[in-house]
Order: structure tokens, then C-alpha cells, then sequence
């Protein structure tokens, strides 16, 4: 199962620090060993530790984003049904 993690500083407003987002996702390596990722802007920081069961592409890796780059996720889950869909 993949590790997620994230950071968002709400009180300060300071940015996130990408070391410290690092070792939070590196807290998780255990988690998922086929890949890592980090995304950070402003007080807002995502960690994502891959576990690659299904879908082994690089579009699938994570934090990811959509049509809107101003929007970022970090999941876990798979959809079964992905192939109909």
C-alpha cells in the first residue's frame, strides 16, 4: 500500500520545507519502494511513496495533477473496473 503524507501551514503562511517534506516521505519508504515524489508550493507540501501493482507508467506517478495545474493530489487506492471505465 502506498505511504502519503503532506504538510500545509496554515497559521504562518511559511513556505513548506522540501527537506523536511523529504524525511517525511522518506519516514514512509517502506510503504511503497517503486517510486517517490514530492510537490511543493508556497505553505503547501504532498509526499507520496509508490507501491506500483497495476499501472507502472510514469503518468502515474504521484503528487499528480490534472487540467489544472493549480490543483495536486496524493492517493492510495486502485480502481478495478479501470480498463471499462
Amino acid at each position: 500500500m502506498c505511504g502519503i503524507a503532506g504538510r500545509l501551514n496554515f497559521r504562518s503562511s511559511a513556505p513548506v520545507d522540501p527537506t523536511v517534506l523529504g524525511g517525511m516521505g522518506d519516514l514512509l519508504a517502506h510503504r511503497g519502494p517503486d517510486g517517490e515524489g514530492l510537490w511543493h508550493a508556497g505553505a503547501v507540501g504532498l509526499a507520496h511513496q509508490r507501491l506500483a501493482v497495476i499501472d507502472l507508467s510514469d503518468p502515474a506517478r504521484q503528487p499528480m495533477t490534472g487540467e489544472d495545474p493549480r490543483v495536486w493530489a496524493v492517493l492510495n487506492g486502485e480502481l478495478y473496473n479501470f480498463r471499462k471505465l
